[in-house]
C-alpha cells in the first residue's frame, strides 16, 4: 500500500503514465505488510497496442530503504563534520587573539618589577624634570573638556587629557612624605 504522503504523486505517475508520457522512474514510501515503511523506486513500463496506444502499465520496483537510511546518515555525518570544523576554526581564532592578549601583559608582568627598581633609582633626581614637563602640559590641556563636550574629539586633546591626569598623579605622589623622611 502507497504511504498516505505519497498518494497523490503515484497516482499522478499513473495518469502520466497512461496518457503517453514518458516517466523517471519515481521514489516513494509504502507500507509493508508487516506495518514498517520502506522506500522504493518505482519505473513504470507501459504496454501499447499495435496503434500505439497505451493499454496497460506494470511497475518495476525495487526497494531503496537501506540506500535511504545510508543516504541520511550521510547528511547527518556530513552536518556534524560541518559543526566540528566550524568549532575548530573558532578554537583557532579564540586561542590566536589570547594569545595576541597575553603577549603583552606577560611582557609588562615579567617588567614591572626592574621598571619598579629603575623608577625608585630615578623618580628622586628627575623629579624636577616631570614638574617642568607638567607644569608646561597642564595649562595646554586646559581647553580639552570644553573640546570634548563640543563634540570635537581630537585624539591629542584626549591624549593631553590623558597625560595630565597622569601628570597629577606623579606630582600628587612625589609631594608625599615617604617613609624615609
Amino acid at each position: 500500500m502507497v504511504h498516505h504522503k505519497d498518494r497523490a504523486k503515484v497516482l499522478n505517475q499513473a495518469r502520466l503514465a497512461i496518457a503517453g508520457v514518458e516517466l523517471g522512474p519515481l521514489e516513494h514510501r509504502i507500507i509493508h505488510k508487516d506495518g514498517t515503511v520502506r522506500w522504493i523506486r518505482n519505473k513504470i513500463a507501459v504496454t501499447k497496442d499495435a496503434d500505439g496506444t497505451p493499454t496497460a502499465y506494470d511497475g518495476l520496483i525495487n526497494d531503496i530503504t537501506d540506500l535511504k537510511k545510508a543516504q541520511a546518515a550521510e547528511a547527518l555525518h556530513n552536518r556534524q563534520l560541518i559543526q566540528a570544523d566550524k568549532l575548530a576554526s573558532l578554537g583557532i581564532l579564540v586561542s590566536g587573539i589570547a594569545h595576541e592578549i597575553n603577549n603583552p601583559n606577560n611582557f609588562i608582568m615579567l617588567n614591572m618589577q626592574l621598571f619598579a627598581r629603575i623608577w625608585k633609582d630615578i623618580a628622586p633626581s628627575s623629579m624636577h624634570i616631570i614638574k617642568r614637563t607638567a607644569i608646561s602640559v597642564l595649562p595646554e590641556c586646559s581647553t580639552a573638556p570644553r573640546k570634548i563636550k563640543s563634540g570635537n574629539r581630537s585624539t591629542a586633546c584626549l591624549r593631553e587629557l590623558n597625560e595630565s591626569r597622569i601628570l597629577r598623579r606623579i606630582l600628587r605622589s612625589s609631594q608625599k612624605p615617604t617613609a624615609t623622611s
